[in-house]
């Protein structure tokens, strides 16, 4: 097995954030993600609510010792406070609304 020494360690997760329909989702959180995550990926965007919000999903590396609670208090501020889900392997979802 090769090592790793010296690579920042991160935690990843899929994260899906709930955007309203008339936000433009480019580049939206991209600040955020490059305070608190070491790579992201937007991997999927879907409508919901017969097309009046949109769901984004992003494979998301979070940096070592990244506080998870500031990182999903920043995406509310910009999401209209709507639903995040933070999907990690191994572990039930965990819901901030």
């Amino acid at each position: 097995a090769a090592l790793r020494y010296g690579e920042p360690k991160t935690q990843s997760m899929h994260l899906k954030i709930v955007i309203p329909e008339d936000t433009d989702y480019q580049n939206l959180f991209d600040d955020i993600f490059r305070q608190y995550a070491q790579n992201y990926r937007l991997e999927k965007v879907k409508t919901s609510d017969f097309g009046s919000l949109f769901e984004l999903s992003y494979s998301v590396a979070i940096k070592e010792g990244a506080n998870q609670k500031e990182f999903i208090d920043m995406l509310r501020t910009r999401n209209s406070n709507l639903s995040i889900v933070l999907n990690m392997r191994n572990l039930e979802d965990k819901v901030y609304m």
